[in-house]
């Protein structure tokens, strides 16, 4: 995925490309320098500019790239005289309001792609002269945090694109002396294994696209003299099959992209609600917050196997839920663009040392929440991607921007080779000090205080966002994120990271000060923007139109001062981190991630009376007036409207399951290796009362259809077909004699991993799952291959712990153990883990399971968390840990090859787990009622065995990417995809796919037959 664009300036000596794929194939661009004007086209074809033409940047070079994650790209420019970057949000004239900023240096060439498969392009520069590469994560300011290194020939132009159709972008250059592509798979240094070749004439300028949205990007070459294109379908010497034809003036840079979002693939189901909150952009004094778009999804997928899609589609076409989500969508895009186009105001800040500082820009934090994505038997929930992102801007009155850019600068490279804590913490006590005496009174926003602990590796803290404008309620929860160290016996990670931290002679008082200054600071500057006030012209009242000005009232539905929430997504709950892990005495854990929007009614309150009397309109004790309403703001009528008298009687607010499905816990044992997992469910619901819009609607479905008597099959075949797991024995063939067939008794927990409830309440719809809980246990002794393994691995470096820490005898331990594993196990080949980034501070894998349990599949992707540190200008805590580390006697890099060791015999192990086969007990089968035996038929109703059908999927996360990353001063956490999927497979013996997929289908078209099933199930 890349965007690639061929930049030259008019001395044609400066040429930038990148490129990129979304799920759609990518149109063309051409900008002109002299004038800095974009000409867009939304296919690779001749034509006109049916995107728009228009002016943004400078004389510059341009880049293009998709900066929020929504599936389209945006455009931007990049100075090579000052490296410096301006990106803009869409396609279109207007300010960079996706930040300014300097990447790069003086003389380097502009690269843009999507590092990581996180679906956001990602930049990075290009020497010329010497080939190097600079490559970061996001489009901001800061380190090469996604590596340094060289590749490609000299005095070439650099092209990113996804070569091979894995989401991720390799790399390449193009040498317009000879034409010579030289591509890599990944952004790496290496050999040119994704070609070297030549394509295009010499002269010519490089340019790459998925030209026929295949997922894989194309290579073509543009003549600027000419204005000529000449296209190629993949990276590859050959003919220009994907055209040739001319388009743009001549002497233009030509870009490429993804101009408008991917179309979604076609459903067979009916999309029960989508609704989108527009980015909000809030600038205070030099502190600008951002969000991406987020829009969530509510659907019905009807077709085989989809038995509750299928029973909530046969109403469909009786309960309407379109006119709610129109009305909705425009009331909520007219409130954003209304606080987007104001200023902030802040009153109570005195002069200080933080009046003045030279102009810049730095990153301050990212928030990152992947996409959410529930499939249960046809009911389907998707989220967007989540970012949250704060900038610190510093100039002339900018008190909050000067203020977090001297943190973010209080301890800049070249870095002590000495850790210093002393130091440090007095420089940020001396910053807190200077920003309370010029903030005066204004409150501090609440963040947690980190208490001293010995076993202390990463600790930092975001405060919390509570923003009030006129009536629209922007919230979030502090968050925090915690890595820590345990030691004991067993506890092989976690007396490793004791050693090494005890080298530093550093107290935990120290190191919790340094947290909570840190915080402090934050706390400051984020309580005043919650402090913030905002004001709209009455211009922007007057210009609304007469349905959306009907909504001002503070009393039209409700007495003033009533509450309502618009949006409730992703939060955990109550002291839960949304996700956990403890892996051989090494943790993470961050708390809870919760952002939410709601509206409160009153005078002035313009933003709050707009949203909740839209969010009041379907209320139960409503008036038809009300409907007419929604019809008109659904529309955008301009029509007059009718007179409404109010406020109306009350109802409370009443839940209604539309499906809740709990998929009950499994207890696996192989060869002493026990993998358990916790009960799980997920619920569907619709509330019904006073200001819960769409629920409301939806729960027309409730009242018209049997969820429950479906829901509670479903649920019975689950239990049973669980308790049939439970019940059976685990066996693997390919396991020889060797080190490991004896072994003490003993018990010793591996891996304790949690991600907390997701909840989602959309004015009433609501999307619950519980606790997923994973836990992985060695119990050694006689022939238990794998428990005694993985117990030596555990207790290899036991206390008494030593002065000082000795990696290199530990690794060579741990290499030992996988060496005599795999000797015993030679057959069976390791499960896939995730590449852990060299050089992090933390980086836990645990394999993924993939099990066929009498065709029942159970699958998860790998548990990876990952901690890290990087260095640079304004990277106050990466700089901090680094030299922290430097400082001790083993490296960043030592540790970091002991969690890869223990990762890969982890990932032994658990692929010999996922080789194994399951029998349960003679007579089980046998012995369940009836109708449960009817269901395990292979042929009940599908004639032909191998047919297959999807229980259960769950996703947080996309493609390659992380569902939470956050980054505060170059420290960052990540975690990789919590994915859990279920599928039923039918066949001779395979008793549990069978029952699965029969109550999947039972709704089918041309089922009826068996229907008389689901009461005897139920």
């Amino acid at each position: 995925m890349s965007r690639s664009t061929s930049t030259r300036s008019h001395s044609l000596s400066l040429e930038a490309l990148e490129e990129r794929k979304l799920m759609a194939s990518s149109g063309i661009g051409a900008f002109a320098p002299s004038t800095a004007t974009w000409s867009l086209r939304s296919t690779a074809s001749a034509g006109p500019a049916d995107v728009g033409t228009f002016q943004f940047g400078t004389t510059a070079v341009p880049v293009a790239g998709d900066w929020n994650g929504d599936g389209q790209d945006d455009i931007g420019t990049f100075n090579p005289a000052t490296a410096t970057w301006s990106l803009r949000y869409g396609t279109s004239a207007g300010a960079p309001d996706a930040g300014v900023f300097v990447f790069g240096k003086h003389g380097n060439l502009p690269v843009v792609g999507d590092w990581n498969g996180d679906g956001r392009d990602d930049i990075g520069v290009y020497d010329p002269v010497t080939a190097q590469w600079s490559l970061r994560y996001g489009a901001s300011a800061g380190s090469a945090n996604a590596g340094s290194f060289k590749f490609g020939a000299k005095h070439s132009i650099p092209v990113a694109g996804d070569w091979n159709g894995d989401g991720k972008d390799g790399i390449g250059t193009f040498d317009p002396g000879s034409a010579t592509w030289t591509l890599r798979q990944t952004p790496n240094s290496g050999s040119a294994n994704a070609g070297t070749f030549k394509f295009g004439s010499k002269k010519t300028y490089p340019i790459v696209g998925d030209w026929n949205g295949d997922n894989k990007d194309g290579i073509g070459v543009v003549n600027v003299n000419t204005a000529t294109w000449t296209l190629r379908q993949t990276a590859t010497a050959g003919s220009p099959d994907a055209g040739t034809f001319q388009f743009g003036p001549k002497y233009a840079i030509p870009v490429s992209g993804v101009w408008s979002a991917p179309t979604p693939p076609a459903q067979s189901g009916n999309t029960l609600a989508t609704v989108t909150l527009k980015p909000l952009d809030l600038n205070l004094l030099g502190l600008e917050v951002q969000s991406s778009p987020i829009t969530v999804t509510i659907s019905a997928k009807s077709g085989n196997g989809e038995i509750l899609g299928n029973l909530i589609n046969s109403v469909g076409s009786i309960v309407d839920t379109s006119q709610a989500t129109k009305a909705l969508n425009n009331v909520l895009s007219t409130a954003v663009d209304l606080v987007n186009s104001v200023n902030l105001s802040l009153p109570g800040i005195g002069p200080g040392s933080f009046d003045t500082a030279t102009a810049s820009t730095t990153q301050v934090m990212e928030l990152f929440v992947a996409p959410i994505h529930t499939d249960t038997l046809g009911v389907q929930v998707d989220t967007s991607p989540v970012r949250l992102t704060i900038s610190a801007h510093a100039g002339s009155g900018l008190v909050l921007g000067n203020a977090m850019a001297a943190l973010s600068n209080l301890f800049n490279p070249p870095l002590p080779s000495v850790f210093d804590i002393d130091t440090i913490n007095q420089k940020l006590t001396d910053v807190l000090g200077e920003l309370n005496a010029q903030l005066g009174a204004i409150p501090s926003a609440n963040v947690p205080t980190k208490q001293p602990d010995s076993g202390d590796v990463l600790n930092f803290g975001v405060p919390q966002l509570d923003m009030n404008l006129l009536g629209l309620q922007l919230k979030t929860d502090p968050v925090t994120l915690d890595a820590s160290a345990q030691s004991g016996d067993g506890e092989v990670l976690g007396n490793l990271w004791t050693t090494a931290l005890n080298g530093l002679n550093v107290t935990p008082d120290k190191m919790a000060q340094m947290s909570n200054t840190v915080s402090g600071v934050l706390a400051r500057v984020f309580g005043a923007l919650n402090a913030s006030s905002i004001t709209l012209p009455a211009s922007a009242v007057t210009g609304l139109s007469p349905a959306m000005q009907a909504l001002l009232s503070p009393t039209l539905i409700s007495p003033a001062g009533s509450t309502t929430p618009i949006l409730d997504l992703i939060p955990s709950s109550s002291n839960t981190p949304p996700a956990a892990i403890n892996l051989l005495g090494l943790s993470l854990a961050s708390n809870n991630v919760n952002a939410q929007v709601s509206a409160t009614t009153g005078d002035g309150q313009i933003l709050g009376n707009l949203l909740y009397n839209t969010a009041s309109l379907a209320n139960p004790g409503g008036s038809a007036a009300l409907i007419s309403l929604m019809g008109q703001l659904a529309s955008g009528s301009t029509a007059p409207v009718a007179p409404i008298s109010g406020p109306f009687s009350s109802t409370p607010i009443s839940s209604t399951p539309l499906t809740s499905l709990t998929f009950p816990a499994l207890d696996l044992n192989l060869l002493g290796l026990e993998v358990q997992s916790g009960p799980m469910t997920i619920t569907v619901s619709a509330e019904s009362g006073d200001g819960v819009l769409l629920g409301n609607v939806l729960r027309g479905y409730t009242s018209l259809l049997n969820l429950n008597g479906v829901g509670n099959a479903v649920n019975n075949v689950l239990s049973h077909t669980a308790d049939l797991v439970n019940s059976g024995t685990l066996m693997v063939s390919g396991v020889g004699s060797g080190a490991f067939d004896t072994g003490s008794a003993a018990t010793t927990p591996l891996l304790d991993a949690t991600i907390a409830p997701t909840h989602i309440d959309l004015l009433g719809a609501d999307v619950d799952t519980s606790p997923i809980h994973f836990t992985m246990i060695a119990h050694s002794g006689n022939g238990l291959v794998l428990g005694n393994a993985l117990t030596d691995m555990a207790n290899l470096f036991n206390p008494p712990l030593p002065q000082q820490l000795d990696a290199g005898s530990v690794n060579t331990n741990l290499q030992q153990l996988l060496s005599n594993l795999n000797a015993q196990i030679p057959g069976i080949a390791p499960a896939t883990l995730p590449t852990v980034p060299t050089g992090d501070l933390v980086g836990l894998s645990v394999p993924g399971l993939n099990l066929d349990l009498l065709g029942m599949g159970l699958k998860t992707d790998p548990i990876f968390i990952d901690a890290a540190a990087h260095t640079g200008n304004g990277m106050l805590l990466g700089n901090i840990y680094t030299t922290a580390f430097n400082t001790l006697g083993t490296a960043p890099a030592d540790l970091h090859t002991v969690a890869s060791n223990v990762n890969a015999i982890l990932a032994k192990a658990v692929g010999v787990f996922n080789n194994s086969s399951i029998t349960v007990p003679a007579g089980a089968l046998a012995s369940l009622p009836s109708a449960y035996q009817t269901l395990a038929l292979p042929t009940l109703l599908n004639p032909t065995v191998g047919a297959n059908a999807s229980i259960f999927d769950m996703n947080i996360g996309s493609s390659g990417s992380t569902p939470t990353n956050t980054s505060l001063l170059g420290a960052g956490m990540a975690t990789t995809n919590a994915h859990v999927g279920m599928t039923a497979d039918t066949g001779d013996g395979l008793i549990l796919g069978n029952m699965l997929y029969n109550v999947s289908n039972l709704l089918n078209a041309g089922s009826s037959n068996y229907l008389y099933l689901l009461p005897l199930l139920t």
